[in-house]
């Protein structure tokens, strides 16, 4: 993989051999993955060598990007990180084919 995009969380994760750039994406109102969770996440794919964007959406909760969530949906939000998400895979994959 050369490029990976996160939502909301992503669990352990050995970075040493990853080949890919990374995109998280993140709620600022979160149960589930805490700042503290965020910033070691960075930080470990950072340790790795491999490029990351962190991205925490203001006043936003776990689930923010899901419309089926109305508890926790948050359409600009959603909408900024669905045009990041475009911009950072286009940028990432370009000139790659796939099946490659």
């Amino acid at each position: 993989m050369s490029a990976i995009v996160v939502f909301y969380g992503m669990g352990e994760g050995n970075f040493a051999n990853s080949k890919a750039a990374f995109l998280g994406h993140f709620a600022e109102k979160d149960d589930y993955e805490d700042a503290a969770s965020v910033r070691e996440f960075e930080r470990l794919v950072r340790a790795a060598g491999e490029d990351v964007a962190i991205h925490t959406y203001p006043g936003t909760k776990h689930w923010f990007f899901e419309k089926d969530r109305p508890d926790a949906y948050d359409a600009p939000a959603a909408k900024q990180a669905w045009d990041r998400t475009i911009r950072f895979l286009t940028t990432q994959l370009a000139g790659e084919s796939v099946g490659d």
